[in-house]
């Protein structure tokens, strides 16, 4: 197991769904789109972290749900 697996499978759903949020919304987001405004040909690479942003998005609602029942 990597660290980085150790590390989110060691917090809470709600708080490793965010903590994957805020690293998408500040670091990979604006990252990937300026990277493929320049080169075109990466706008799959795009396609999928907005795939996988939109996993996690799921995963904090979904655990905000269980966290309320």
């Amino acid at each position: 197991m990597s660290a980085s697996q150790a590390l989110l499978n060691a917090l809470p759903p709600r708080t490793c769904a965010r903590a994957q949020i805020g690293f998408f919304d500040f670091v990979c987001k604006p990252l990937f789109l300026h990277f493929t405004a320049r080169f075109k040909g990466a706008q799959p690479l795009l396609t999928g972290l907005l795939d996988n942003y939109a996993y996690w998005v799921a995963k904090a609602a979904e655990a905000a749900g269980q966290q309320g029942a």
